[in-house]
């Protein structure tokens, strides 16, 4: 009963909140009861596993809606999940492969920029409901 917050129009998805414990099948089959993976891109920041993210693409943007709206924001081993669209890369895509030796690209997103677009989001929610919770008190 979560609203949604975006509507996609890619079938590829930026998870965060990765519990060092989650291995890539672990990934994968949860993601899995949405529909099919299609491609599973794990990312590690840094030195320590703690800060794990990774690029999920399903098999359609139906699919990939799905899997965002039930896990984005859901508890998974004492870590709260964010699932959101992935912004798209501005070179070609069409021909890259998941052997890339840089490891992560310029174009993602880090996860200090990703708090801090979470927490301007939670304030914003938070200002709406404050102000429908006071518009209802004045009506009564």
């Amino acid at each position: 009963q979560q609203q949604q917050q975006h509507l996609l129009t890619s079938k590829t998805l930026f998870v965060a909140g990765l519990a060092p414990a989650l291995s890539r099948i672990h990934i994968e089959k949860m993601f899995s009861k949405f529909g099919t993976v299609e491609r599973l891109d794990v990312k590690t920041t840094g030195t320590h596993q703690s800060s794990r993210y990774c690029f999920v693409e399903m098999d359609s943007i139906e699919h990939a809606q799905k899997a965002m709206d039930i896990l984005h924001g859901r508890l998974l081993l004492h870590t709260k999940l964010v699932v959101q669209p992935a912004h798209e890369r501005t070179s070609n895509t069409s021909s890259t492969s998941s052997s890339s030796s840089t490891g992560t690209s310029t174009n993602t997103m880090t996860p200090a920029r990703e708090q801090q677009l979470l927490d301007r989001k939670i304030q914003h929610l938070k200002n709406k409901i404050k102000q429908k919770s006071e518009s209802s008190q004045g009506k009564t």
